[in-house]
């Protein structure tokens, strides 16, 4: 079995294990199960409905998936959360395969394990969210759109192209027009940085932009068909742009909020945040064929850098929005890890990381069991094991 597909069915198994025995511990997770509840019983999958009146707050390829999942299992706390679980674990899965594609196979996985491991993964991954699924889908899209313009295979091009085309489209589907928005955004920059539109031809950039659309604009089409400009005035005005410039859904927070939880969301690797600190880091001599080492670092880091700048900017902050930013940062994190192992250099920085983040996971660990025992009452083989 391919490691990328047996990361995604253990780490999946992971997630989901006991992911039930927890109540909703949300406002939006039992609205979200409710959506999807109505959706499979009416039948009507063009128009989100809660307590029988349209919600056009969100796309519905949450709801879809979530719908999809009862039809097979029934609803409930674990299936409703079974979306964001193998969300995260695919997203794990590509770290792994463009991990190893742009750096080494270990790089890949080390990276992985580190993303499904850490405590903003951990936590999303128990709960219903639409995060979790534009994490995975916009991740995608942007490293196969990169990997397009590494590949002189013509018909590999064509695929990587296709993929990202039609991830980009369902993270459309997932989180709104800001699933189209944020990666034409970072790709324009990043081509623009490194003069790569000339390995992209019309035809290619045409072909991307043409599948994009088949799967974003259809339930656009139908929606706007069936609620008429009350779809452009909820959806797009008040969720969307009001929501980036305005205080109107009470979630103001400061400019440097960010910088403070995306260290906290990948806990308890954080301290290793040291290496990409260090100015004159090693070079690892390994090269991988066709793509240059320094255009895949300069991606992720631009990916990392432009998803934190943007929500910041953002008037409306929830801990959530900077998920996104999580998988470019383990990748950097890992391929720095072992740049420092192989080059030899006597240096003490991945030793001292390793120690902090050894005792940050047993605390964690520790303090989230002992708070879910006495919060929720729950047995502590159960705390535990949410708590891992």
């Amino acid at each position: 079995m391919d490691r990328p597909l047996f990361l995604v069915l253990l780490t999946g198994i992971l997630f989901l294990f006991q992911s039930g025995s927890l109540p909703f511990l949300s406002a939006d997770e039992p609205r979200y199960t409710r959506i999807a509840e109505e959706m499979l019983s009416s039948g009507d999958w063009v128009i989100p409905h809660l307590e029988g009146k349209p919600w056009l707050e969100k796309p519905p390829l949450f709801y879809w998936l979530a719908a999809g999942i009862f039809s097979l299992l029934g609803s409930g706390e674990a299936q409703s959360r079974a979306v964001s679980a193998l969300a995260l674990a695919a997203t794990g899965a590509a770290l792994c395969f463009f991990g190893g594609r742009w750096f080494s196979p270990q790089a890949g996985r080390l990276a992985a394990l580190m993303f499904v491991s850490s405590s903003a993964v951990i936590g999303f991954a128990r709960g219903a969210s639409m995060d979790a699924l534009f994490t995975c889908l916009s991740f995608c899209g942007i490293c196969a759109f990169g990997q397009a313009l590494w590949e002189d295979s013509q018909a590999k091009r064509v695929l990587y192209l296709t993929f990202s085309g039609v991830s980009i489209g369902l993270a459309v589907l997932a989180k709104g027009l800001l699933g189209l928005f944020l990666p034409v955004a970072l790709l324009v920059l990043f081509c623009l940085w490194t003069e790569s539109w000339h390995r992209l031809t019309w035809t290619g950039i045409l072909l991307w932009g043409t599948v994009v659309l088949l799967v974003a604009l259809p339930w656009h089409y139908l929606a706007f068909q069936r609620e008429g400009f009350s779809f452009l005035a909820t959806y797009l005005i008040n969720h969307q742009v009001a929501r980036f410039l305005t205080e109107i859904h009470h979630h103001a927070q400061s400019y440097f909020y960010y910088l403070l939880v995306l260290p906290a969301s990948i806990l308890p690797w954080t301290p290793f945040l040291l290496l990409l600190a260090n100015r004159n880091p090693p070079n690892r001599s390994e090269e991988r064929p066709n793509i240059p080492r320094g255009h895949a670092t300069l991606l992720l880091t631009l990916l990392t850098l432009f998803l934190l700048l943007f929500f910041s900017l953002s008037s409306s902050k929830l801990p959530g929005y900077i998920l996104p930013a999580c998988p470019p940062l383990v990748l950097l994190i890992a391929v720095r890890c072992l740049a420092e192992e192989d080059s030899g250099q006597s240096s003490k920085l991945p030793a001292i990381a390793l120690h902090a983040s050894a005792i940050l996971m047993l605390l964690i660990g520790t303090a989230l069991s002992g708070f879910l025992v006495q919060s929720y009452g729950i047995s502590l083989l159960s705390a535990l094991a949410c708590g891992s």
